[in-house]
């Protein structure tokens, strides 16, 4: 029997073409005013006019999302939203995963995972680590060493430590690259293909129209 591999995918601008918590935004905004939910409507608009005069942090912004999120879950058709994504699918990606029965698939996303896990388990993800909706005190995105910490752990729990392939969009999975086999940058924007160039040696670029 063929050794298990196993591979890291990125979900924004790397599985999805979209920035998936952008849409998400517009998504969640458009249920709460759906739903009379004027209140949390003036909260999330509040908080997003904050963020686009760097009043607050990304980080921030998007903590203060996932609480609204959590607050309204029972009037979000996350069904609805993820059906929506399918025309972003990313089919180079999808059909190296259909095509590759050797390799354990993992979705690692700084997205929440309210949508993430949902996509994982839509398109044959194997595994999701993405950045909770568990707001407390150790509450952090999944992202950049923090990506790598949690892969990392879950690969523990199946005794290996080996990444065979890492699809990415961005130098921010850099921690990740580094300790891949191989690496596939998709559609890089020229600033991160400039600081992956400093550091990895070998790649792979996958441009997807």
């Amino acid at each position: 029997m063929p050794k298990i591999k196993y591979s890291v995918v990125d979900l924004d601008e790397t599985f999805i073409s979209k920035n998936t918590f952008k849409l998400w935004l517009i998504f969640l905004m458009k249920s709460l005013l759906r739903s009379g939910s004027v209140k949390y409507s003036i909260k999330l608009f509040v908080i997003l006019i904050k963020r686009l005069f760097k009043k607050i942090s990304h980080m921030d912004m998007k903590r203060e999302t996932l609480k609204i999120t959590n607050e309204n879950v029972v009037n979000l058709n996350v069904d609805k939203f993820v059906f929506g994504l399918d025309k972003y699918v990313n089919k180079n990606i999808l059909d190296k995963m259909l095509n590759d029965q050797n390799t354990y698939w993992i979705l690692a996303t700084a997205a929440p995972e309210i949508y993430s896990k949902k996509i994982a388990f839509t398109y044959g993800f194997n595994h999701c680590i993405s950045t909770s909706m568990v707001i407390d005190e150790q509450w952090n995105e999944n992202i950049r060493e923090i990506k790598l910490k949690n892969v990392l752990n879950y690969l523990k729990s199946k005794d290996t430590n080996c990444i065979s392939a890492v699809f990415t969009d961005h130098h921010d999975d850099l921690p990740l690259m580094r300790i891949s086999e191989k690496v596939y940058l998709v559609n890089p924007k020229e600033a991160s293909k400039l600081k992956v160039d400093e550091q990895i040696k070998n790649y792979t670029t996958i441009l997807v129209e």
